[in-house]
């Protein structure tokens, strides 16, 4: 990369070389994390020739008093990011393995910040049909920061190396850490938990996944359902066809034309021309196709929220 974009006091002296790669953004971190611990950045001068000189040097220093009370475990994690020499710096991988970062009161006490009732939902959580699977995705993104505190506080606990994903022995340790005998009447099958929330089944859980298995039941309610109704539409049409779901799921990108055909029939929704073919194979008299045609080819809110189960 050779564009130099970014604010000056973040950037690494590479990228104001021109010549950089993604090594900057630890350098960026350890920038960031500095001013998080004290209120100022590293690089300061009153010009940018000045400020630039001082990145280009490394001339940092930890000031006191600001710096008087911070452990030396995070001065360390700083300077292990903030080096001149791209290579010395920390990768993401060993930055959350940092002795700072993982002594943070212990796995015992990250996993105290699990919520029993969000886990209650999870091992009550029953396989979705394909329609149900992908608006539930979609609710989960759509739900503000506020209303998913507890399901977000709860993954971050259980994912306990920070990876993105809830593996089979964090679930298991959440769990038990919880105590199954309150959760359930009787120990949950954890891999089939998995099986069930592992929509992509590649064999864990990442965020999206856990918080649509994990969603309080009156969050499916009609005005949230709305939303993801109103996102479906295509222009100022009030029902949704084959046409307006197909542009939703192509805009979310990685799309499967045989997946969605398959999700289409699921729920019993076609193409006009296959409608109408399905029309004169049950010999539907003239007057009644429109009815049928409509039914088939779109889906108002009343069927969306009976599709969703509510």
């Amino acid at each position: 990369m050779k564009t130099k974009i970014g604010t000056p006091y973040y950037m690494a002296p590479e990228v104001l070389d021109g010549e950089y790669d993604q090594t900057c953004d630890m350098w960026s971190l350890g920038v960031i994390t500095y001013c998080m611990l004290c209120g100022y950045p590293p690089f300061n001068a009153e010009s940018d020739l000045q400020l630039f000189r001082k990145i280009k040097s490394c001339d940092y220093e930890f000031h006191l008093p600001e710096w008087g009370p911070v452990s030396e475990d995070a001065k360390r994690f700083i300077e292990s990011l903030i080096r001149l020499e791209p290579s010395q710096r920390l990768t993401p991988e060993q930055a959350l393995a940092h002795p700072w970062i993982t002594s943070r009161g212990g796995v015992a006490e990250h996993l105290s910040a699990v919520s029993k009732r969000v886990l209650s939902r999870l091992a009550l959580f029953q396989k979705p049909t394909l329609f149900q699977k992908h608006i539930l995705l979609l609710l989960a993104a759509l739900l503000n920061s506020k209303e998913l505190k507890d399901i977000r506080d709860t993954f971050s606990a259980i994912d306990v190396d920070s990876s993105g994903t809830i593996t089979l022995g964090e679930l298991s340790a959440a769990f038990l850490q919880a105590g199954q005998a309150e959760l359930s009447a009787s120990p949950p099958n954890l891999s089939e938990i998995i099986r069930r929330v592992d929509f992509d089944e590649n064999g864990e859980i990442n965020y999206s996944e856990f918080v649509s298995g994990t969603l309080d039941r009156t969050l499916l309610n009609q005005e949230n359902l709305r939303k993801v109704f109103m996102y479906l539409l295509e222009g100022k049409s009030e029902v949704l066809t084959y046409k307006s779901l197909k542009q939703a799921f192509q805009r979310k990108g990685d799309f499967d034309l045989t997946y969605f055909n398959r999700m289409m029939t699921e729920i019993g929704l076609y193409r006009e021309t296959q409608a109408l073919s399905l029309t004169k194979a049950h010999s539907v008299p003239v007057d009644s196709h429109s009815e049928l045609e409509h039914a088939q080819n779109s889906i108002n809110f009343e069927r969306f929220c009976a599709l969703m189960g509510t």
